[in-house]
C-alpha cells in the first residue's frame, strides 16, 4: 500500500512524461495533416486551404472532457456563456 506522498509523487513523473511526449509529437502529427492535404490537392481533389494546423491536447487523463463540454454548451443555452467564447475554448478559436 502507497502513501499519499508517493501516489502523487508517480502521478507527477506520469504526467511529466505525457508532456513531454504530447511536446514531441505535436509538430509532427501537424506536419502530417499538411502532407495529407498536399496529397490529396496533388491527386485534383478540391479542398479549402489548410492554413496554420495547430495540435491540442486535453486533460482528458485527469479531467473529464465529455462533462465539462456538455456544461459549457448548457452554459451557452442558458446565455451565461456566448457562441463565440465557447468556440474559442473548445475550438481555440478567437472569439473576433
Amino acid at each position: 500500500m502507497k502513501i499519499a506522498t508517493e501516489v502523487s509523487s508517480d502521478n507527477s513523473a506520469l504526467m511529466r512524461n505525457i508532456r513531454k511526449n504530447e511536446n514531441a509529437l505535436a509538430a509532427p502529427l501537424a506536419d502530417v495533416n499538411g502532407a495529407l492535404l498536399a496529397c490529396e490537392k496533388g491527386m485534383g481533389r478540391e479542398l479549402p486551404d489548410e492554413g496554420s494546423v495547430r495540435v491540442v491536447f486535453d486533460d482528458s487523463i485527469v479531467q473529464d472532457t465529455t462533462s465539462e463540454k456538455r456544461q459549457d454548451m448548457d452554459e451557452v443555452a442558458a446565455g451565461l456563456m456566448d457562441r463565440a467564447e465557447y468556440r474559442a475554448k473548445r475550438y481555440g478559436e478567437s472569439e473576433k
